[in-house]
């Protein structure tokens, strides 16, 4: 990698925020340790994103003002990612729980997400309003709760959800 990008264990020293131009593998587990994953309570990333974001991410919220890399929130457990740009291929990849809010429809979802349908899901109005003292995340409130919901992945008991503003 580049030296313009923030590796993953300088991640693990900010607890609350960490605001990076450029992310490689955001909040993915740090490679030879045992499956920790994303543990603070939130994270920042004010631009776009590598490969992998939020892999095998436990818990929290990680926001993401710019675009996400290939296997966006692949093997999620739990937790909450917001991309507000485009997620590559293969998001969701064996994601156990958890939410993936998208604002555009990914380049591809594995065929073990179920198209759920048209949805009205209030509780995006309360969770949008909860970023509103965030840079660019300010106006998300305004899009309103309607979207288009994936559910799966469906090989982890399909308890997963990307819901995506159109």
């Amino acid at each position: 990698p580049s030296n313009d990008l923030t590796p993953c264990s300088e991640l693990a020293l900010y607890p609350l925020w960490r605001k990076a131009r450029r992310v490689y593998s955001l909040a993915s587990r740090l490679p030879g340790t045992n499956r920790l994953g994303f543990q603070p309570s939130m994270a920042l990333s004010e631009g776009n994103t590598g490969d992998r974001a939020g892999d095998q991410m436990r818990r929290g919220t990680i926001l993401i003002s710019g675009n996400a890399g290939d296997y966006c929130a692949s093997r999620m457990i739990a937790g909450t990612l917001v991309v507000l740009g485009e997620s590559g291929a293969k998001t969701g990849l064996a994601m156990r729980r958890g939410t993936l809010l998208l604002s555009q429809e990914p380049v591809s979802l594995p065929a073990t997400f179920n198209d759920n349908g048209k949805h009205n899901l209030n509780f995006l109005t309360l969770l949008t309003r909860s970023f509103q003292d965030q840079a660019g995340f300010s106006d998300m409130w305004e899009r309103g709760c309607r979207v288009q919901r994936w559910l799966g992945d469906l090989g982890c008991n399909g308890k997963g959800e990307i819901p995506v503003w159109y």
